[in-house]
């Protein structure tokens, strides 16, 4: 065994114990595996980490019980040396985590539950996911949420419980978006299915989870606010859902709010006309954790006085100690329209980018999409789809379902072959064409000859409809656009539409032969429109 191997297992076997024994917290453990083993000289065990930050944050938090932990495996006391390489975030080790409950686990360490069990105190601590769940889940694509109650545990850190925050119930003339008080998720307005738990982590990613959990363990202290960006479908959204899940099972008095940057907009656009400003002022700063969504569809010109009214949101909550979580699809100095101010609020606290996940994140997302969906795909299939689609993990999704979706119709198994066949038309130029929503629409519109106009027209008759809504989820497939984008691109104000109508046409390719073949051949005519325009303009 060399000794690079022989650093890395004890490396291993250290963070292992020290889970086990309950003495390594989940944001404490995602840091620290983000270190890299590098040898063991004489009475120094070298560990190399990517950042200043990382090595200050796990030298402080957690630097002397890995020396313990180290020391008593090696038998002698260790020192730990843990040096700055930014390389080593490009060429990350990739480590054999065990199970977190191991055959060898100390009794009275755990009970057969998987729950940890304190000696100190004797009380029950919650449940914590084994660590080979946090390997490679991006969010869902387009999935209508079902809220269900969070199941709740109190924290054996929670001397006493937190006050309960009211907030006053809204006026009849004012309907901000659905967040009146009700229990649980469907306050918050959180999907339960987006947790740390059903994660996909990888390199591109792991710093990003990592504070995330960090924020969802003590929220509102240390990493405040919390930034992560990145392109669309990268997961963003689900760890912004996660953190809030994960503050309600800990932290049940604590009240936390999701809310998209297009929802908050609208809320404030119907307190300014109703003047029920001190209502909405009440709903947003009146909170223990805001989680707030694509924070750049607050630019634009017309948006200034809604810009300035979250400016002071932002900092009514930090100086109140209370967590913000952001999430944008640029970095913050790359924001346009928000003020040198609001961008040096957002560098303040923590920022966090999340990249294009490499071959084998790609392929451990649909295996974990597959399993979650109770679907028996080959992993020739999954390594197939992950290796031709690389620059869109929603779109590698999506190629999942249409595959699934002529599997179940034709009543096949899902094979090789059948994927290959169905899926050459989104994977044959994957990136050297540019797809736009009005080319989308104008091909859409041709195909039930129908004005491209009447896309975006209130008529509901069947024949409007339906090219509607396959058109909607031909946008979400084959474009980067989020849901209030497109929502946008048909003239309508509430995104929900768009989650109806993409759940409608995906429900229909699966039970009907015409609707599968309508969207088949939409997609192949799309693609090979933009082939063409890419070489006109040439």
């Amino acid at each position: 065994m060399s000794d690079g191997q022989f650093a890395r297992d004890a490396w291993t076997a250290a963070i292992e114990l020290l889970r086990a024994e309950g003495r390594l917290s989940d944001s404490q453990t995602a840091f620290v595996r983000l270190a890299q083993p590098l040898a063991v000289l004489d009475d120094t065990f070298y560990v190399g980490v990517s950042s200043e930050f990382t090595r200050n944050l796990i030298a402080s938090s957690a630097g002397d019980l890995l020396i313990e932990q180290l020391s008593a495996i090696f038998g002698r006391h260790l020192n730990l040396d843990i040096s700055v390489d930014p390389a080593l975030s490009e060429h990350p080790v990739q480590q054999q985590v065990p199970p977190h409950t191991p055959t060898w686990s100390p009794s009275g360490v755990s009970d057969r539950t998987g729950r940890e069990f304190s000696e100190d105190t004797g009380r029950t601590l919650r449940p914590v996911p084994p660590a080979s769940s946090y390997e490679p889940v991006y969010e869902p694509s387009y999935d209508t949420p079902v809220y269900e109650p969070a199941s709740y545990e109190k924290p054996a850190f929670e001397d006493k419980p937190q006050p309960v925050r009211s907030v006053p119930a809204p006026t009849k003339s004012y309907q901000p978006p659905q967040f009146h008080s009700q229990p649980n998720q469907v306050e918050a307005r959180l999907n339960p299915r987006y947790t740390f738990e059903n994660f996909v982590t990888g390199e591109s990613n792991r710093f990003a989870h990592a504070t995330a959990l960090a924020v969802a363990e003590i929220p509102g202290s240390t990493y405040n606010p919390l930034f992560l960006y990145s392109d669309s479908g990268m997961g963003k959204t689900h760890l912004l859902h996660a953190i809030g899940n994960s503050v309600q099972e800990m932290y049940v008095d604590k009240k936390v709010l999701y809310v998209s940057a297009e929802e908050f907009t609208n809320a404030f656009i119907n307190a300014l006309a109703e003047g029920q400003m001190h209502t909405f002022k009440d709903q947003f700063r009146n909170v223990d954790v805001l989680l707030i969504d694509d924070i750049q569809f607050l630019s634009g010109r017309d948006r200034s006085r809604t810009l300035e009214e979250f400016f002071h949101t932002f900092n009514a909550l930090i100086n109140a100690n209370k967590q913000i979580v952001i999430t944008s699809d640029v970095a913050p100095n790359l924001l346009v329209d928000f003020e040198d101010r609001m961008i040096s609020r957002f560098n303040s606290g923590i920022t966090a980018a999340i990249d294009l996940p490499n071959l084998e994140t790609r392929i451990a997302i649909l295996n974990r999409k597959a399993a979650a969906e109770n679907m028996n795909v080959p992993l020739e299939v999954t390594e197939f789809i992950a290796s031709r689609m690389t620059t869109n993990v929603r779109e590698m999704e999506g190629a999942l379902r249409r595959v699934r979706a002529f599997a179940d119709l034709t009543k096949q198994e899902i094979t090789l072959d059948l994927a290959e066949s169905q899926l050459k038309d989104m994977i044959s130029d994957p990136s050297s064409i540019q797809i736009t929503a009005g080319l989308i629409n104008a091909q859409v519109a041709s195909y039930f000859n129908i004005p491209v106009a009447d896309l975006k027209s209130p008529t509901r008759t069947r024949t409007l409809t339906t090219p509607r809504h396959i058109a909607m989820y031909l946008c979400r497939e084959m474009t980067d656009l989020s849901l209030p984008k497109i929502a946008e691109v048909f003239d309508r104000r509430d995104h929900t539409t768009v989650l109806n109508a993409l759940r409608k046409v995906e429900r229909l390719m699966a039970e009907k032969q015409t609707m599968f073949n309508q969207v088949s051949d939409l997609t192949a005519q799309i693609k090979n429109a933009a082939k063409e325009q890419a070489q006109m303009n040439m």
